[in-house]
């Protein structure tokens, strides 16, 4: 697709240039080929300025609260840079770093009487299981990959590996199995050597290795925000900050965010269906052989009167407002059942819940009506909190992100300064626009 010619952008004294814009773009046009080249760079300049704009005021351990048991920030860097690298670079990279790695010759050691030790000074688990001084002194005399060249030898410890591999991997040495953590030093060798091959390659230089991973810190640390701050509208996450503006909401606010999304308040006032049961095996394959012998769509009350033993059939009358109190669970389960069921769909037949002797259920759904849950009710007043809450948490984050940008020090090459306001829409908007662009690092 054509485009304007590509230039070289610098923010923070950092430069992106035309090149590895070039191939980002080629990258993501993989996945969107419509995609304008521009947007790239302003991806990339949203996200080294945004991730380093929420890490400045806030820890690590809050940032990122699994670091001790994941893997930490500069490793997760580096494992996002060597899939970007290889995504860039087709089998060139992987095929250099082969050759790399058998030229220098490292190899595993051995286990030995210090490995032993080693794990016998550290027996307990811990979810947080940094070396203490003790153990740290031990593990730097505790080799774990050794190169030879004539008669010196180099070797990677453990204690420069022990910080590299996330909790599973950890456990699985203090068991012995020290296959982690000699894949862990074959990561860092593999991450020294690509620092070193890209500015090699034609059209690359050492600055761009800054740039993009920087650019893929930067990114990790405004995800890490997104998660923390709730953004990502994931239920289970920490929501900080979503009682403090949640306390802020009125009865006016509710009540019209009510008015202008009744949709999403429906709810099921009555239902008309049936429920059938069988106690044994042998009941459930009749049952099941006769309703497939029924000409589509096969009704669940065209066997009411089938002669199978222990085969029950009732219809199920409900409205809201009937009370539970007469229902025994399995009766409740049913009426889920039903409630969750579309009109016209064949009989769903279901293994019942709890021991053997309940035997199996079917029911099928003939009629439904719908109605609207009143504004009065909890489910509307938390609901409506809910996505009052993150629809304004959103606004203030496009907001605060807007503001950064335009306050960042942008030049690019062709001589524009500062960050583009046609860029903005595109590249804030929510969802994240293509976040990763054919370089995800799931």
């Amino acid at each position: 697709m054509a485009s304007a010619p590509l230039a070289d952008v610098v923010v923070e004294g950092v430069t992106l240039s035309a090149h590895a814009q070039a191939a980002l773009c080629q990258l993501a046009q993989r996945q969107e080929p419509d995609l304008p080249c521009e947007r790239v760079a302003q991806q990339w300049l949203r996200d080294w300025v945004v991730g380093r704009q929420v890490a400045q005021g806030i820890s690590a351990e809050r940032l990122f609260p699994a670091r001790h048991v994941a893997y930490p920030l500069e490793i997760e860097v580096e494992r996002v840079w060597i899939h970007l690298l290889t995504q860039l670079s087709g089998p060139a990279f992987s095929q250099a770093w082969a050759a790399e790695r058998k030229r220098l010759g490292w190899q595993a050691v051995k286990p030995g009487a210090t490995h032993r030790a080693f794990l016998a000074a550290t027996p307990a688990f811990r979810l947080d299981d940094r070396l203490s001084p003790a153990q740290q002194r031990l593990a730097a005399r505790l080799p774990v990959l050794r190169q030879c060249v004539h008669s010196a030898c180099t070797s990677l410890s453990l204690s420069e590996l022990w910080g590299r591999m996330n909790v599973q991997s950890r456990t699985a040495v203090l068991d012995g199995d020290w296959r982690p953590v000699q894949a862990a030093g074959d990561e860092l060798l593999q991450a020294r050597f690509a620092d070193r091959w890209l500015p090699s390659q034609p059209g690359w230089q050492a600055q761009d290795v800054a740039a993009l991973r920087g650019g893929l810190q930067a990114r990790l640390q405004r995800a890490a925000w997104v998660r923390l701050r709730g953004l990502d509208g994931d239920p289970h996450g920490p929501r900080e900050g979503w009682a403090e503006l949640s306390a802020t909401l009125t009865d006016v606010d509710i009540e019209a965010y009510y008015r202008a999304h009744s949709d999403d308040f429906a709810r099921i006032e009555s239902l008309q269906g049936w429920r059938g049961r069988c106690a044994t095996a042998l009941c459930a394959q009749q049952i099941e052989a006769r309703l497939r012998a029924l000409q589509a769509p096969a009704q669940l009350s065209a066997l009411a009167e089938a002669p199978v033993a222990g085969w029950q059939l009732e219809p199920v009358h409900w409205r809201l407002g009937d009370s539970e109190a007469k229902q025994n669970a399995r009766e409740r389960w049913s009426l889920s059942l039903l409630m969750a069921a579309q009109p016209g769909e064949p009989p769903l037949g279901v293994r019942a819940p709890g021991v053997d002797s309940l035997g199996w259920e079917w029911v099928q759904l003939s009629a439904r009506s719908m109605g609207v849950h009143p504004l009065s009710s909890e489910t509307v007043r938390y609901q409506s909190r809910l996505a009052l809450t993150l629809e304004r948490m959103r606004e203030g984050w496009a907001q605060a992100q807007v503001q950064w940008l335009q306050d960042a020090d942008i030049r690019w090459g062709d001589g524009r300064r500062g960050w583009p306001a046609s860029g903005s829409a595109a590249v804030l908007a929510w969802p994240d626009a293509q976040q990763g662009h054919g370089h995800s690092h799931d």
